[in-house]
């Protein structure tokens, strides 16, 4: 069986798991077989002990995470496709450590505002810090999405998590007019220099750079999760931010220096 024909018959298996309903998670895990079949003749004669070894190979050259991606895809590979699944039964995902990401106060958004000279960035900036949104979400927000009568943009989930509407604020929406009017995107909101879409990489590197380096396009979800928990609920952040599990919301939730100073202490009675 040939390539073509194995990620035929691979994708057919992950759209038929109900546990996988994310395209974005599909993507992922065709390319981490493609990079395993790429990397290892006769795949169907590989024993367990060749499947281990690469394996290893993988967790001391890339992260836990990329480990999981990897092992996880190859185990529904011998599982459901080559129909050898005593040759994953070993495989297990590695635990990851919850990274903790930084919280940005409202000085450091003005901050980073002020460094950004381009109009079509600093949308970038507004609408990922006064939204939410995931920076999929953002690339794939299209000119029809955008309701102005109403004030608010609808958001195709991705992750497997909900479609929503989501508040067009009045400051973002004056940067949105004024970028459009300059910029005159087509059918997506943010064009690439050579197509349709800009790339997710490239809102990875606005955020980054107009930080300083310091903060991701994730930040500013976890940023404006927090604030919303803070000052709404968590129900209202799950709905905001497109989660069908309470769960997923609590993972954002870190106080913030702010709230961290306002809180009650013991220690305030002796003051």
């Amino acid at each position: 069986m040939n390539l073509t024909e194995l990620k035929r018959l691979y994708v057919t298996e992950l759209r038929n798991n109900p546990n996988i309903n994310s395209n974005q998670t599909i993507r992922g895990y065709v390319s981490a077989i493609t990079k395993f079949h790429n990397e290892n003749s006769r795949i169907y004669r590989m024993t367990t002990n060749n499947i281990k070894e690469y394996l290893s190979h993988i967790r001391e050259s890339y992260s836990d995470s990329y480990y999981n991606v990897i092992g996880s895809s190859v185990k529904i590979l011998f599982e459901k496709v080559i129909k050898q699944p005593h040759k994953m039964n070993w495989f297990r995902p590695v635990k990851i450590k919850k990274k903790f990401h930084n919280i940005i106060s409202y000085s450091e958004f003005i901050s980073m505002g002020r460094r950004c000279k381009n109009y079509k960035h600093k949308l970038i900036l507004v609408l990922l810090y006064s939204t939410g949104i995931r920076r999929q979400e953002l690339i794939d927000i299209r000119l029809d999405d955008i309701d102005f009568n109403n004030s608010r943009i609808f958001i195709r989930s991705v992750k497997g998590g909900k479609n929503r509407f989501v508040k067009l604020h009045e400051v973002a929406e004056k940067y949105m007019l004024r970028y459009l009017k300059d910029w005159r995107p087509k059918d997506f909101l943010l064009n690439g220099q050579k197509s349709l879409k800009y790339s997710a990489s490239s809102v990875f590197n606005v955020i980054k750079n107009i930080s300083g380096g310091k903060y991701h396009p994730h930040d500013l979800r976890h940023t404006f999760l927090t604030n919303l928990i803070e000052h709404e609920n968590v129900f209202a952040a799950q709905d905001i931010a497109g989660h069908t599990s309470l769960n997923s919301t609590l993972h954002y939730y870190h106080i913030s220096s702010e709230k961290l100073d306002e809180m009650y202490n013991p220690l305030d009675q002796a003051c």
